[in-house]
């Protein structure tokens, strides 16, 4: 866990878009990027990785802008070798049983 010595939350909401920035680039497959790479060229690198579900695959998710109405998560399925997309109720199942209060 990162913590500050700043507590300006000005300073936080400054550095916290480059810090999801540098998280979510790291380690992302090149299969997973060139599958999200329609949301990539409209929106930036913004995947991050959420953990592995219970078959072993990895999850990604698209973190869309906090000012986008997009609906439903985009959840991308890596077993090493191929992606599968996963949206609608799926995704949104996915996130939530592998988001970190």
């Amino acid at each position: 866990m990162v913590k500050f010595l700043c507590d300006s939350r000005e300073f936080l909401d400054l550095i916290k878009p480059k810090l999801l920035y540098f998280c979510s680039v790291m380690n992302i497959p090149e299969a997973v990027v060139k599958e999200a790479s329609y949301l990539i060229e409209h929106w930036g690198n913004r995947l991050e990785y959420l953990g592995k579900i219970e078959d072993g695959r990895d999850a990604f998710s698209f973190c869309f802008p906090d000012e986008e109405d997009t609906g439903f998560p985009e959840v991308y399925l890596y077993d090493g070798h191929l992606v599968m997309t996963i949206t609608g109720f799926d995704a949104l199942n996915i996130t939530d049983e592998l988001s970190v209060e």
